[in-house]
């Protein structure tokens, strides 16, 4: 009988690991490598807030209706596991990013990776998976199995427009990117990924 993870969406990514040590002392995994756009949204969600609604029609952006307030956004990142740190996904951002990325006439390379993070909360049930190193024959390299169930294992931590945006176009959405992902260390709590979002996206 089949795995039962076969009948899940999954997907395998071929990735590089460095433990990289914090001056603090703390060593943490990280891994990179290439996934697609479409790979990335099958394993992976954003921790948005909700309760904001955009009119991304007017230049620039006008918020139609509020949700938490500032307050209680800051305060919620006090909180572990902290639920949702990012603003919710502007549509036209994610149209620009698609015609830029997919105008034939102009070379366009994206470059820059995206960073995810695992899921701890999720992956330490049954709603989520993330496999087993399997080693490749590269030095330090594995293929390693996401899959998703009720939920998604990874977090998208920065880069959810360029990962919509690439998505949204059939030339983009299956072009492999580069990825980097936190994973497999018990030190990766959803405060500390939100902490790494902040520092990321503020400097």
């Amino acid at each position: 009988m089949a795995p039962l993870e076969l009948f899940m969406p999954y997907v395998d990514a071929v990735l590089q690991r460095y433990d990289y040590e914090i001056p603090e002392g703390t060593i943490y995994p990280i891994f990179s490598g290439f996934l697609s756009p479409d790979e990335i949204l099958i394993v992976s969600k954003v921790p948005n807030f909700e309760g904001y609604e955009y009119d991304d029609n007017q230049t620039p952006a006008v918020i139609l209706s509020v949700g938490d307030s500032h307050q209680q956004l800051a305060a919620n990142l006090l909180v572990n596991p902290t639920e949702d740190w990012q603003r919710p996904l502007s549509s036209k951002r994610k149209v620009t990013i698609s015609e830029i990325y997919s105008d034939v006439g102009n070379k366009r390379l994206m470059a820059n990776p995206v960073l995810l993070g695992e899921d701890r909360v999720v992956t330490a049930g049954a709603d989520a998976n993330i496999g087993n190193h399997q080693a490749t024959g590269g030095i330090d390299q594995y293929t390693i199995r996401f899959t998703a169930n009720q939920e998604k294992p990874l977090l998208i931590l920065d880069g959810q427009h360029r990962i919509y945006g690439l998505a949204h176009n059939a030339a983009t959405r299956g072009k492999k990117i580069p990825v980097v992902i936190l994973l497999q260390s018990a030190d990766y709590t959803k405060e500390f990924l939100a902490q790494i979002f902040t520092e990321v996206t503020t400097g």
